[in-house]
């Protein structure tokens, strides 16, 4: 959706990514068609490898490989534009006051201890606020309260929490951290503020995932409102409601063990912020591709998807073997093991087959 120059009027506005650009459709009455007008935003390059709309419909942005551009919907007018040729993921705060994105995490010869690859910026002025390695570019999005006056993200395995004033230099120091382990994920509850605050801990050693609740700023560790141990964790989704009153995790395997799914085990908890938790049941036989909330009343609506066919199930075991050998790789790079070009590559590639990867789940 977009606001029409009326500033209260909403105009449906559709936004189209493919390999030849960026086109943006409006539709005109109530009839649903969607067209696109000469004196709507039209890029022309086969770069663009991201857009994203505000969630007020103020603005919208897209990456077009030499620069991000951001334009106000009641005009079409450039509100700012970022120097960020590289960008692969963007995503706008509650407000729209600022944008993070995200790059493919490199390797150099002239920086072989890598540079920051995930960025914050202020649209009101463009200027970069933050920036920070986040090397998986899952889960690699900062996490804000409804007003903006606090954001929360994960680096080296802590979350770190920032008590934004307006004043950019409030995004350099964090005011309160959690420690936690590699592949931690933290989330800030919608609707009143402060927030609530998840933090997800998986688990090492044949330990179990944890997740805890908090409410900020009481983060110490006897001051958990809730907490959700699980097995068979690789990875989780948090989901709040939009009142932030309660979570889903969907947890999920990389690999059934049992040989039953390539697609691997899931289970879905909940947690409250009353302090009470459980379990969800689902069956077994379909897998879980989305959850939303029903706006009015307090149910869930689930939806799974058939188990693949067998040629798609192919390409499945393609696609992550790949990525399995991508995080081999990594591993050894950590280790201080000096790769060649060939494999510095693979891992540049990473990003590529995750997308795909959830592209052919999603379609299975």
């Amino acid at each position: 959706m977009a606001l029409d120059s009326g500033a209260s009027i909403v105009c449906p506005t559709l936004a189209v990514r493919s390999n030849v650009g960026v086109e943006v459709w409006s539709c005109e009455n109530l009839s649903l068609q969607y067209a696109y007008k000469p004196n709507l935003p039209k890029e022309d390059s086969k770069n663009c490898r991201s857009i994203s709309f505000s969630a007020d419909g103020r603005y919208f942005a897209y990456s077009n490989g030499t620069e991000i551009k951001v334009l106000k919907t009641n005009d079409w007018a450039i509100e700012c534009t970022l120097p960020r040729p590289k960008a692969f993921y963007l995503k706008f705060s509650p407000l729209g006051n600022y944008l993070a994105t995200w790059e493919l995490y490199t390797v150099t010869k002239d920086k072989p201890e890598g540079s920051s690859n995930m960025f914050i910026y202020e649209l009101s002025s463009g200027l970069e606020v933050f920036a920070t390695v986040q090397k998986n570019p899952t889960d690699w999005e900062p996490s804000w309260s409804s007003d903006e006056s606090l954001f929360a993200i994960v680096i080296g395995g802590e979350a770190l929490f920032y008590e934004i004033s307006g004043d950019i230099t409030s995004f350099h120091r964090y005011t309160r951290k959690i420690g936690g382990n590699r592949g931690a994920v933290v989330s800030l509850s919608p609707g009143a503020c402060p927030p609530y605050v998840a933090v997800y801990t998986p688990g090492s050693k044949g330990g179990p995932s944890m997740c805890k609740l908090y409410k900020y700023p009481s983060l110490s560790p006897n001051q958990a409102i809730a907490c959700k141990s699980f097995f068979q964790a690789d990875r989780v989704d948090l989901l709040w409601n939009k009142r932030g009153s309660g979570i889903l995790l969907l947890t999920s395997t990389e690999v059934d063990k049992s040989g039953a799914s390539y697609y691997g085990n899931q289970a879905l908890h909940f947690m409250a912020t009353k302090g009470d938790s459980c379990s969800v049941p689902l069956c077994m036989k379909k897998r879980v591709c989305r959850l939303h909330y029903n706006c009015y009343i307090s149910v869930i609506n689930i939806h799974r998807i058939q188990e693949p066919n067998p040629e798609k199930e192919k390409k499945i075991r393609h696609v992550a073997k790949k990525l399995s050998d991508i995080k081999k790789l990594k591993l050894r790079q950590e280790q201080g093991e000096t790769l060649e070009l060939n494999q510095l590559n693979k891992i540049s590639m990473e990003a590529k087959f995750l997308e795909e990867l959830k592209i052919l789940k999603l379609t299975a």
